[in-house]
């Protein structure tokens, strides 16, 4: 993704200026097509686009059509209602617009709602899919936005700003933004008298198509970060894990720490002759990561105490490293265990650690099974011990 031209497909008022300033700095001057709107880009007739790496303005989704493939794109996005007070202001003060002279925002809405909601409000939802989608029905507008959205490389939020820029050097590899300046903020129209009822209640209405796009851009951008997160904190884990003694030999029983995802707590079932136990869920993968040996091929030996059913123990598939590792299952002493083999050349990866990974086709509660019982934990399969050791 790195090396593909980039499309900031920029949305009126929402810090789109600031942005460039933190794009600009990625690319050298003449990477940086210096058009950034529709008359520029016709002024210039028929410039090669394709010496260019970074493309910013305020071209909407048509702006595809211009280049020979699609780059990776990025936007930023505000609330609709914030930003439709701040579009009023930008056009109000903007000294080469004569934009209804004479009135406020209040007498503006009030006098002609229809201009209004035009103006003020069809900017997610029109800038976001391609003009020939303009006059589809609503709903055909906002579910074609979010699934451009969702397509996106990047989607920020205006009032998460530095999130959103830590999130942008994350997914594009750049170094991170420590300071940044707001720039071409739009001061509110001091003449404004406030915002009646009825004018708030309309500027909401002509912002409801906007509302849903902006909502579920939250949550994308949300879902992303934590994503990034995540990635963050299992680097930090690597680099630590990365200094322990690799080892040619496990043998772990499941009341000892994990590192790992996907387990619920250990049990241990008081009276019964029952080594402790970790039950999968409550997703359908589980994972555990060693610093293993990789100069040899190395046996596994799984055992299990239970399942939840018997089709999800039959679902029940080993990857290590990414590799599919086959199974053979036996009955041993009460236990069900299932034996595989790894080669040396799966244990022989750019990481220092080794990733396993359990996988059953579903997770089921007690409770969905026997309404009798009130436990409601998503279980998989409950596992005892795990044993690795050289291949004979």
């Amino acid at each position: 993704m790195s090396g593909d031209p980039l499309y900031f497909l920029h949305l009126a008022k929402t810090a789109g200026t600031t942005v460039y300033s933190i794009l600009d700095l990625q690319y050298d001057s003449r990477e940086i097509f210096p058009a950034n709107g529709w008359a520029p880009l016709e002024s210039m007739g028929t410039t090669d686009l394709s010496q260019y790496r970074l493309f910013r303005g305020h071209y909407g989704y048509d702006f595809y059509q211009a280049l020979e493939s699609r780059p990776a794109t990025i936007t930023m996005l505000r609330d609709p209602f914030a930003t439709s007070l701040s579009v009023f202001d930008h056009r109000k003060r903007d000294p080469e617009l004569t934009f209804c002279p004479g009135k406020n925002l209040v007498q503006y809405v009030r006098e002609d709602p229809e201009e209004a909601c035009t103006v003020l409000a069809s900017i997610y939802h029109r800038q976001l899919i391609p003009r020939s989608h303009w006059d589809a029905p609503a709903t055909e507008r906002v579910e074609l936005a979010i699934r451009n959205l969702e397509e996106f490389e990047f989607v920020g939020i205006s009032e998460r700003f530095d999130e959103s820029m830590l999130l942008l050097c994350s997914t594009f590899g750049w170094n991170p933004v420590t300071q940044t300046q707001a720039l071409n903020v739009s001061p509110r129209v001091k003449t404004d008298p406030g915002l009646p009822d009825d004018v708030e209640r309309l500027l909401r209405e002509f912002n409801r198509e906007n509302d849903r796009i902006y909502q579920h851009g939250c949550q994308l951008f949300q879902e992303r970060l934590l994503s990034s997160y995540r990635e963050f904190v299992r680097d930090q884990h690597r680099k630590k894990r990365s200094t322990e003694p690799a080892q040619g030999q496990v043998c772990l029983s499941f009341d000892q720490k994990l590192c790992g995802t996907g387990w619920h707590r250990y049990e241990d079932l008081a009276g019964l002759a029952v080594a402790p136990f970790r039950w999968t869920g409550p997703g359908v993968e589980s994972t555990l990561d060693f610093r293993l040996k990789t100069d040899r091929d190395l046996s596994l030996s799984l055992y299990l105490i239970n399942y939840i059913t018997e089709s999800v123990l039959d679902s029940l598939a080993l990857r290590v490293n990414d590799t599919i590792i086959p199974l053979l299952r036996e009955q041993r002493q009460g236990f069900t265990v299932l034996r595989g083999m790894i080669p040396k050349t799966v244990l022989e990866s750019d990481t220092e650690l080794t990733r396993l990974v359990l996988r059953t086709s579903e997770t089921r509660s007690p409770h969905s099974l026997d309404p009798s019982n009130p436990d409601d934990r998503q279980l998989g399969i409950a596992v005892s011990k795990l044993e690795i050791s050289p291949a004979d």
